[in-house]
């Protein structure tokens, strides 16, 4: 090195800068070919969790794509539709009794929209997320379409009224065979399950939705929701078939 003159080492070192280009390139193209399988699984398992949303514009719609983990979208939806539900149970003396079955807060207002199987005539309290507990009045029930109306505490003056949180309905007549969903329930303690969409029919004038999810804990009326937290059905009183009633018969009962 010492017998080199400037030029001579400046020509050296781009010659080594060159062949360690050279083999750098070679390893990066071995790892690539070796790691090919794994990098189209994980490209698979990103594009098989796609969400995807539709929105009516004026140029004629657009879709906005989401793309997320699974187990991030299942968590999240499950909180979000949490905020809306309530346990609905008879009360004795102003405290929970018997568990009755789930509801789903369709209003600021604390309307709630619930299975038929609500019991009416007798007193009845709900649970809210936190453990906040208020009295409900039953107000209705449709048998055709399997639903049951309440409505929740609320104070006359403007000033003292709760605030509840109504929950997101998802549009079910876009609802597509194989689309995944969660169910939220649990008479005492939440549970949460995953499954999809496996059958879309009609009984009478109601449109039913069945999912492979097959726990027998819920037996507690759950809350059917897609990967976005919205609602997509209550679950009917069939507990047997594990039949959901359409999020779109939910939103007739739907009030400011």
């Amino acid at each position: 090195m010492e017998q080199l003159n400037k030029q001579q080492i400046i020509l050296l070192a781009l010659l080594v800068s060159f062949v360690s280009s050279i083999a750098t390139g070679i390893v990066t193209v071995s790892l690539m070919e070796q790691d090919q399988p794994t990098a189209t699984q994980t490209i698979n398992r990103i594009v098989e969790r796609t969400i995807e949303r539709a929105s009516d514009t004026p140029s004629g719609g657009s879709k906005e794509t989401i793309i997320v983990r699974e187990d991030q979208a299942v968590t999240e939806s499950v909180a979000k539709v949490s905020k809306s539900l309530v346990r609905i149970y008879t009360s004795s003396q102003g405290s929970p009794s018997a568990f009755v079955g789930m509801g789903v807060v369709v209003s600021g207002s604390g309307r709630i929209v619930s299975s038929s199987i609500i019991p009416g005539g007798v007193p009845l309290v709900g649970k809210l997320q936190g453990g906040n507990v208020v009295s409900l009045v039953f107000i209705a029930r449709n048998v055709e379409q399997g639903v049951s109306l309440l409505q929740a505490d609320q104070s006359a003056i403007p000033a003292e009224a709760r605030a509840y949180t109504a929950a997101t309905l998802a549009d079910s007549d876009k609802a597509k065979l194989g689309q995944s969903v969660v169910a939220v329930g649990g008479a005492v303690d939440p549970m949460a399950a995953t499954g999809i969409i496996s059958s879309i029919g009609t009984e009478g004038e109601v449109r039913l939705i069945k999912t492979s999810m097959n726990d027998q804990g819920f037996d507690s009326l759950a809350i059917l929701a897609n990967l976005l937290g919205e609602v997509v059905g209550i679950q009917s009183d069939n507990t047997a078939e594990k039949t959901f009633i359409p999020s779109n018969i939910i939103k007739t009962y739907a009030t400011p």
